[in-house]
C-alpha cells in the first residue's frame, strides 16, 4: 500500500506540472485534455483562440449582425430603396391619368396638379401622389387651366394639402355642378377659376386661411350660387367674393 502511494507520488504531474495539478477545476471544466494542453504549449494562443472563437463568432457576429449588416443595411436600404430621392424641381410625371410637376424637392417634396386625361364625370385631386420610384409628394397647387373645358365633368374634389388654385383652373366646365375643396390650408383662388361654369351651384371651402380671390372667379356661374365656408369666416368670405363676377351669391356655414 505504501509502495503504491509513492507510485501515485511518482506521477508528478502535480509536482512537475503544478499548473495541471493546481488547476484541476480548469482541466475538468473546459476539458482535462484541452485546457491543460492549451495552458502548456499554445495556452496563450489557444486560450485566446477559445476566447477569440466565442468573441469572433458571438461578439463580432452579434456586432456584425446588428452593427455591420443590420445597421448599415437598414441605413442603406431605406436610403436607396425605401426612401429614394425626390425628382428635381420642374420634373413632370403622370399617375392614374393625372399630370404633375415637381415644385419642391428634398425631404418634404411637393407637386402641382397640372392637368388630367380623365374623361369621367368626377375629378379628384388627391392629397398626395407617389411617383414610380416610390417617393410621396404632397399636392399643394392646382395649376392654370388644369381642368379647363372638361365638358363632361359634373364634380371636382380638391385634396387637403392644396394652398393655391391658379387662374382658370376649373373654367368652362359647362356641366360642373359642385366643387368641394377639402383643404384647410387654401390661401389663394386665382382669376376666373370658376368662370363659365354655368351650372355650378355649390362650392364648399373648408379652409379658414383663404386670403385672396381673383378677378372674375365666379363670372358666368349659376345665379344664387352657394358658397359654404367655416362658420367663423362667413363675414370675411362674403367680402372676398364680392365683385368677383357674380352679383347673386350666398356665403354660409
Amino acid at each position: 500500500g505504501s509502495s503504491e502511494e509513492p507510485g501515485s507520488s511518482q506521477e508528478p504531474g502535480s509536482s512537475q506540472e503544478p499548473g495541471s495539478s493546481q488547476e484541476p477545476g480548469s482541466s475538468q471544466e473546459p476539458g482535462s485534455s484541452q485546457a491543460p494542453g492549451s495552458s502548456q504549449e499554445p495556452g496563450s494562443s489557444q486560450a485566446p483562440n477559445s476566447s477569440q472563437t466565442p468573441s469572433s463568432s458571438e461578439t463580432p457576429n452579434s456586432s456584425q449582425t446588428p452593427g455591420s449588416s443590420q445597421a448599415p443595411g437598414s441605413s442603406q436600404t431605406p436610403g436607396s430603396s425605401q426612401a429614394p430621392a425626390a425628382q428635381k424641381v420642374g420634373a413632370k410625371f403622370t399617375v392614374s391619368k393625372n399630370n404633375y410637376k415637381v415644385t419642391k424637392s428634398g425631404k418634404a417634396p411637393t407637386v402641382e396638379f397640372t392637368g388630367t386625361k380623365n374623361t369621367g364625370k368626377t375629378i379628384k385631386i388627391p392629397d398626395t401622389v407617389k411617383d414610380k420610384n416610390g417617393v410621396v409628394y404632397k399636392v399643394t397647387t392646382v395649376g392654370k387651366n388644369a381642368v379647363k373645358g372638361k365638358k363632361k365633368v359634373t364634380g371636382i374634389t380638391v385634396g387637403k394639402n392644396v394652398t393655391n388654385i391658379k387662374d382658370n383652373a376649373f373654367a368652362n366646365c359647362t356641366k360642373l355642378t359642385k366643387v368641394t375643396i377639402n383643404s384647410t390650408v387654401l390661401a389663394t383662388i386665382g382669376k376666373a377659376v370658376f368662370s363659365g361654369d354655368k351650372k355650378l351651384g355649390t362650392i364648399t371651402i373648408k379652409s379658414a386661411k383663404l386670403k385672396t380671390v381673383g378677378k372674375n372667379a365666379l363670372k358666368g356661374t349659376k345665379k344664387n350660387i352657394k358658397i359654404k365656408v367655416p362658420k367663423k369666416q362667413v363675414k370675411a368670405y362674403k367680402g372676398l367674393f364680392k365683385n368677383k363676377g357674380q352679383k347673386n351669391y350666398k356665403v354660409s356655414k
